[in-house]
């Protein structure tokens, strides 16, 4: 086998594995409450998805049950891109479920049942909730 295209595949599967553990860390914070982390990791992805596209890898017919190296590589690759896919679609997940909780919890504080502003526009306790002698 050519000692390129060897080259070009261990090279691609690094690629993968550094973008699964990219994944693992984005899902760790996802589940914690610390939102200001997914910002530079979300700029991360965008960068490591970005160059694992814009390989031009040949198309190598792999069959692992040869057994030869390149066979052997190309189906690990192909494991560790499933593996990064379901990361991904998880933490898409875990990402929408937050912004719903987010979004539920703005509307809560927008408006009483009665349908009242809680808060004005600028941050204040509205007018109509402030206790007697408060400013609103």
């Amino acid at each position: 086998m050519s000692g390129d295209l060897l080259q070009a595949l261990e090279s691609q599967h690094r690629e993968l594995l550094q973008l699964v553990a990219l994944l693992e860390r984005e899902q760790a914070q996802l589940c914690l409450a610390d939102p200001d982390q997914l910002v530079p990791l979300a700029e991360e992805k965008r960068d490591r998805l970005s160059r694992l596209f814009a390989r031009r890898l040949p198309r190598v017919a792999a069959d692992p049950a040869r057994g030869d190296a390149r066979d052997l590589l190309c189906a690990r690759i192909v494991e560790t891109a499933q593996q990064a896919k379901l990361l991904n679609l998880v933490n898409g997940r875990l990402l929408n479920a937050r912004l719903r909780m987010a979004s539920a919890r703005l509307a809560a504080l927008g408006a009483t049942p009665a349908g009242a502003p809680v808060y004005s526009a600028d941050g204040t306790l509205a007018a109509a909730l402030a206790p007697a002698g408060t400013p609103a």
